[in-house]
This record gives structure tokens, C-alpha cells and sequence, in this order.
């Protein structure tokens, strides 16, 4: 099974800010039934434990911290994410296996929006556009489906949700030629000309700091994560980081994640996004 967090009738943009999520069986390309599932006032953790005892091993989902990953595989539960659209055009086109047209890159915008391909919902389905169907869907055939469930138990602690807000910012040492995400990824951390700030959820850059300590005599690497830390940066991705660098972003609370080289800036958040970079 599937599921998809809700904003109206389209995924929403954040995992964390859903509290309805509709969730779907597919087989054999076909989605036969889908109900919704209500998580409240649940810390990450928590929400995805719900998923997994809904049964749910796909999740489809816009922005998704990476740092949630290994708790969502431990669970069994696969994460898609970048994803924009309708909702049920997301599961209809993941079933047929064309969930990609619906991914949106990095600061190009949604590739595919509510209007976009997916072809008409099937009458398999049983959808037909209107705000009452989950329920009856609900009662149809065999219930597989539970009852939406509501929990009220488990508030985000403080940290919890400071780290969320901080991995709305990501930074990308750049070489700096004013392409913004076409930029290329500059390999070293320190020593990087300057910073491209991008927006977490959406992939799209926010701004460009230039690094105060690229010429510094000593310190490079310190000096630049403690930069970022003021600018609010969670996560930072780059070719290399020395032991000091690491050591001072780890302190700071800031993710280091590893790129190869001769890529952009652009390339590096689509890596990041889908889980095939390697952290420090």
C-alpha cells in the first residue's frame, strides 16, 4: 500500500505538515480502493511508525527531510519525494509507472502541475472528483481500509521541530558564475568561493552567500560552517570536507552531505533529494 500527505487534494509540500493522508492499494498497475488516514500533532517519527502499522510501504510525499530516511527504511517504507500534482493523478500515474512526470526539479519549477499528464482516472478508481468519496470508498468491497485513525498522543518536541525548519535551508559550495542552481558545485567545503542557499521543500535558490573564509590563513573550514550556521542553514553538501570542518558542522547541528565532482549546484539537491548521496 501507498500513501500520499494531503494539502486539499494535492501532496503536500512538507511530510511533517499533513494531517490527512490518503492512502491506496495498487496492484498489477491498477489502484482499486483508497481511504484516508488522520495523524495529528505527531512528531516524524511517530507519523511514519502510523504508515507502517496502516500497512503503507510507499510513501509519495513533496518535501521529505533526508535525515527521516533511515527510519522510513528500517520501517520497510519506500520515500518518493519531490513530488507535485494532484494526488490521486500521483497514485493513478504510480501504479502505471510514470510517477517521474510528476517530479519537479530544482529550481525549474513543478515539471508536471494539477493539469498535467496522468490521462483520466479509471474506473477502477471509483474516484470521481468529489470531497465525499474517501468515505465512500471506504465501505466499498472487501474494507481493507481501517477507519481514519486520530492520535493525539505525541506533540514534536522542541529539537524535533528546530531541525525540521533548519533543513528548510540547504547550502551548495559553489564556484560562482551567477547561474544560480546551474552553478557548479565547487569540491571544496571550506574553500568554496561562495554558498548557494536553497529552499529545502521546493529545491529552489533562495540566495548566494560568499564564503568569508575562503582566504583565511587558517580555519577555513570552521569559519565557514559557523557562517552558515547564522544564516540558518541545516544541511550543507559539497566534494569534501577536512576533520575540522566536520567537526565544527557536526557541533553546529549542521548536516554534511558528500557529492561527487563536476556536478552543479542544481544536480547536487536532485542527489540529495533522492537519497543517493552519502552523509558524513
Amino acid at each position: 500500500m501507498l500513501a500520499v500527505p494531503l494539502h486539499g487534494d494535492d501532496v503536500a509540500p512538507r511530510f511533517c505538515s499533513a494531517e490527512q493522508f490518503a492512502i491506496a492499494e495498487v496492484d498489477g498497475g491498477r489502484v482499486h480502493r483508497i481511504c484516508q488516514l488522520t495523524i495529528r500533532d505527531e512528531a516524524w517519527s511517530r507519523r511514519l511508525e502510523r504508515l507502517s502499522i496502516a500497512g503503507v510501504n510507499v510513501l509519495l510525499c513533496g518535501g521529505f527531510n533526508r535525515s527521516f530516511l533511515p527510519h522510513a527504511q528500517a520501517l520497510g517504507i519506500r520515500v518518493i519525494s519531490g513530488l507535485a500534482g494532484e494526488a490521486e493523478r500521483l497514485i493513478d500515474a504510480f501504479a502505471r509507472d510514470e510517477i517521474e512526470q510528476y517530479r519537479f526539479l530544482p529550481g525549474r519549477g513543478r515539471r508536471r502541475g494539477r493539469h498535467g499528464a496522468g490521462g483520466h482516472l479509471g474506473a477502477e478508481r471509483e474516484l470521481r472528483g468529489n470531497k465525499q468519496n474517501h468515505a465512500e470508498i471506504r465501505q466499498n468491497r472487501s474494507g481493507w481500509c481501517p477507519a481514519p485513525m486520530t492520535t493525539r498522543v505525541a506533540v514534536m518536541d522542541t529539537a524535533s521541530r528546530e531541525k525540521e525548519i533548519a533543513m528548510d535551508r540547504i547550502a551548495i559550495s559553489i564556484v560562482r558564475n551567477e547561474k544560480g542552481l546551474n552553478d557548479p558545485m565547487d569540491d571544496r567545503f571550506g574553500r568554496a568561493e561562495a554558498f548557494l542557499v536553497v529552499d529545502g521543500v521546493t529545491g529552489e535558490a533562495v540566495e548566494t552567500i560568499d564564503n568569508a573564509s575562503v582566504d583565511a590563513s587558517h580555519g577555513a573550514g570552521t569559519g565557514a560552517a559557523n557562517m552558515l550556521k547564522s544564516a540558518g542553514v541545516g544541511a550543507v553538501i559539497s566534494g569534501r570536507f577536512g576533520p575540522k570542518a566536520s567537526d565544527a558542522l557536526q557541533a553546529l547541528g549542521i548536516e554534511a552531505w558528500v557529492a561527487p565532482p563536476g556536478i552543479t549546484a542544481g544536480e547536487a539537491v536532485r542527489l540529495l533529494q533522492d537519497g543517493d548521496l552519502s552523509q558524513m
